[in-house]
């Protein structure tokens, strides 16, 4: 049983236009970092690496006990400037588990997703990406793609021409794959966590997609899929996350 999850909660969300860091955008009632930690929580973690801004350290805090998690840890990141990757190994570096769950806290996606990566966890896989053939949601020109070969990642990243799938934005990590990952953050400046994984392809790690195609997910990075997620036609991730919360009493 994977237990536990890092979750990248540094952005500061300027193309969002909200005025304040990305996690902690209102979200009828929620804040926007709540909602993936909601879908993990229903699929058995329990421990949370939280990697987030200095200043907002005492929100994020607050906003997790919400939730009713009391076993978790805010990872400090003062070189958000440096990418969603920096961000990543400072969580990973601070995590105990062997095997966990990696999240950007700006995509949003019910409990299906992380249980059909669960599915499709072998022991000997280093990485396995949250991939959807099919978005019902996303925009493919800002959406990272990857390439595959098989379920065999080849290549990802954002300007790929040839790909058969999109990234979610959630992934199941081993630890053993730190020594590489501090490896390239060492010879990096940005590190991008697309970059990381290509780089742990190249190294010829075990990088595997768990298909997740019909399952509705979004990434909130402007104010158009926002407003998709609260008033539009991606309502109905939300509706399946406060009926999840509701169900395990994390709200009122």
């Amino acid at each position: 049983m994977v237990n536990a999850a890092i979750i990248l909660a540094a952005g500061h969300g300027v193309r969002l236009g909200k005025g304040k860091p990305k996690p902690i955008v209102d979200v009828e009632g929620f804040k926007l970092f709540q909602l993936p930690l909601i879908s993990l929580m229903r699929v058995g973690v329990r421990k949370f690496y939280i990697v987030t801004q200095r200043r907002i350290i005492s929100q994020i805090s607050r906003y997790v006990a919400e939730l009713g998690i009391k076993n978790y840890m805010i990872i400090i990141n003062d070189e958000t400037h440096r990418e969603n990757g920096f961000s990543f190994y400072l969580g990973l570096k601070a995590a105990k588990e062997e095997v966990l769950f990696a999240s950007m806290s700006d995509h949003i996606y019910p409990p299906q997703v992380p249980e059909k990566i669960l599915r499709n966890y072998r022991s000997d896989v280093d990485v396995l990406v949250a991939a959807d053939a099919d978005p019902i949601f996303v925009d493919i020109d800002e959406a990272t793609k990857i390439l595959t070969e098989g379920h065999r990642v080849l290549r990802i990243g954002k300007q790929l021409r040839d790909y058969n799938f999109v990234d979610a934005g959630l992934f199941l990590v081993s630890r053993r794959i730190l020594p590489i990952v501090e490896r390239f953050v060492r010879r990096n400046f940005i590190v991008r966590m697309s970059s990381i994984i290509n780089y742990l392809v190249d190294m010829g790690r075990n990088v595997y997609v768990a298909d997740i195609t019909g399952s509705p997910w979004l990434d909130v990075d402007m104010p158009r899929e926002l407003r998709r997620l609260i008033w539009g036609d991606a309502r109905e991730i939300l509706n399946e996350l406060i009926a999840t919360a509701n169900s395990m009493g994390v709200i009122e």
